[in-house]
């Protein structure tokens, strides 16, 4: 019997490694939606990925032409050329003499002329009006239309956006331990660490951070609001896990403040029955910022959901943590500590850098497109 069971757990082992050598690894492109546009097979080289110019050709609005005797790649994206030759690492754009240097050139391998999927991240934004995010673990290429300005964003005046500050408000803290994970995770060092990470990339990018705590000590909800208000902060980031009776429930959510109490979502739309009465929160100041905090939770949002590999909802309802804060402002519960998933995902300091990167391109954006809007009402 036992050398039986033996046999049969090394056939279904070695099924399972020949399975996993015959795979081949694959990109996903995908629009802002999350609407798969193009899957192709990649070839991995010395740690660099490398996409075959044959396939792209299936991306919408794009062409290609290679030759092989100048060895030159010609691709034409809605109707504007740009040049690039295999070993090269300057691509030209048609009708100028402007080139970008690329990281890593065109290259020839197997005898099939193939790009470097960072030509996507570094090319297509300066050549085209695109945003292109790359997600390595999840293998996911997205690219959307880049944003000039956001309505509904405060426009900011020459000079300052030096004087932007965020301030990121790490969840619980001291004796207040917040969510536990099964292996005993904390969600308030959880929240702590990556809190830090983000100020650390928003220093390294001139962004003027503040947290309400930056050590294991327990702040008073008053104390928070009171660090951001009286410090002139231009955007409030709270940040939570989540816990539930249901191992199943899992993943990333954004809420704003609505004293309303209306639930929107570019996934979800309810409406909570009744108004707010007179016992519960009464929203002051931060009613004023509803829009602005809806704009950059949608920002906020888009960019969530190229980690997550699935739709964040987006949540509008009365909140304490940010009722009374006189600025735009935004929750995010990071994961769910009841869920073995996002347990791993949130004690995986990789993961938290990767969250961490995603909200400070997120911050920068904002602050740009506020820009963008300052410039469009200075010339008028």
């Amino acid at each position: 019997m036992t050398r039986r069971f033996l046999f049969l757990i090394a056939v279904l082992l070695w099924a399972n490694i020949d399975i996993a050598i015959g795979q081949e690894p694959s990109i996903r492109f995908i629009d802002g939606s999350g609407k798969t546009l193009l899957q192709v097979k990649v070839t991995v080289q010395e740690g660099i990925t490398y996409i075959p110019i044959d396939a792209i050709d299936a991306l919408p609005n794009l062409k290609t032409q290679y030759i092989g005797i100048t060895r030159r790649l010609t691709i034409e994206f809605r109707g504007k050329k740009i040049y690039l030759r295999v070993g090269s690492s300057s691509v030209t754009l048609e009708g100028t003499d402007q080139t970008i240097s690329i990281s890593e050139p065109l290259k020839i391998i197997n005898g099939q002329p193939m790009l470097p999927v960072l030509f996507f991240m570094e090319i297509l934004p300066q050549a085209y009006s695109l945003d292109v995010d790359y997600t390595p673990i999840l293998q996911r290429i997205r690219m959307t239309e880049r944003t000039s300005s956001i309505p509904g964003l405060p426009a900011l005046s020459n000079g300052q956006e030096n004087e932007f500050l965020l301030v990121i408000d790490p969840g619980h803290g001291g004796v207040d331990t917040g969510s536990r994970g099964n292996t005993g995770i904390l969600e308030k060092n959880v929240v702590l660490n990556l809190a830090k990470q983000i100020e650390a990339l928003c220093q390294q990018n001139q962004i003027r951070v503040l947290l309400t705590r930056n050590g294991d000590f327990e702040r008073r909800s008053i104390e928070r609001t009171q660090i951001a208000n009286q410090n002139g902060g231009k955007l409030f980031l709270s940040l939570h896990c989540n816990s539930s009776f249901s191992p199943k429930m899992e993943g990333i959510r954004v809420y704003i403040n609505n004293s309303s109490g209306r639930l929107q979502s570019k996934h979800q739309e309810n409406v909570i029955n009744g108004t707010p009465q007179s016992g519960q929160i009464k929203v002051l100041s931060q009613e004023a910022f509803l829009e602005q905090s809806r704009q950059f939770a949608l920002l906020l949002q888009n960019r969530l959901e190229l980690l997550a590999d699935s739709l964040v909802p987006l949540t509008e309802l009365p909140l304490v943590t940010l009722s009374n804060v006189y600025m735009p402002a935004v929750l995010v519960e990071i994961g769910y500590l009841s869920s073995e998933a996002d347990e791993v995902r949130l004690a995986d300091p990789n993961s938290l850098a990767s969250m961490a990167t995603v909200i400070v391109e997120t911050i920068q954006t904002y602050i740009t497109a506020a820009n963008s809007a300052g410039e469009a009402v200075d010339g008028r």
